[in-house]
């Protein structure tokens, strides 16, 4: 069975990407009855990238701190880069804002019909250096975004 590939891509992968990525392992896993350890085996490669991200460090404090209020591990993260060959391999790719949507589809055309905004209504906020309040506010509507962009997705089963 080939993977589904999500892949979510922000700025930096220090925030908002990896907090995608971290809900949507905790959604899927809970939703297929399985450890988060346990989704490529059923099915599921959800990643996260950025696309002016410094590789090696992890997510900030306050973005683990917001994903922990939501119940949700943030995991060992640890920032990196979009590349061309992430790119053509996930089957779906949500920018967090219209800026990172553009600047992914000038660098792949090829798969520009699988990239999207994560919340088509506005961007999600970038919470950098405004403490946990606006963390929270951007975990809940990346939360928000992405239960919905899951339940849309066929292979999801609630």
């Amino acid at each position: 069975m080939r993977a589904m590939r999500l892949l979510f891509v922000c700025t930096a992968n220090a925030i908002r990407s990896p907090m995608a990525e971290m809900i949507a392992k905790h959604v899927l896993a809970k939703g297929l009855g399985v450890a988060v350890e346990g989704l490529p085996a059923a099915g599921w490669v959800i990643e996260s990238a950025g696309v002016d991200a410094f590789s090696g460090s992890g997510m900030v404090p306050e973005a683990e701190a917001a994903l922990r209020e939501l119940g949700v591990e943030p995991g060992a993260h640890r920032r990196r880069s979009v590349t061309l060959a992430m790119l053509g391999v996930a089957e779906r790719i949500y920018g967090m804002g219209r800026a990172h949507v553009e600047m992914l589809r000038a660098w792949a055309p090829h798969v520009e019909d699988r990239i999207a905004l994560l919340d088509p209504v506005r961007d999600v906020e970038d919470p950098v250096g405004r403490g946990l309040e606006a963390h929270r506010r951007t975990a809940e509507q990346i939360r928000k975004a992405v239960e919905r962009i899951l339940a849309e997705c066929q292979r999801f089963q609630a």
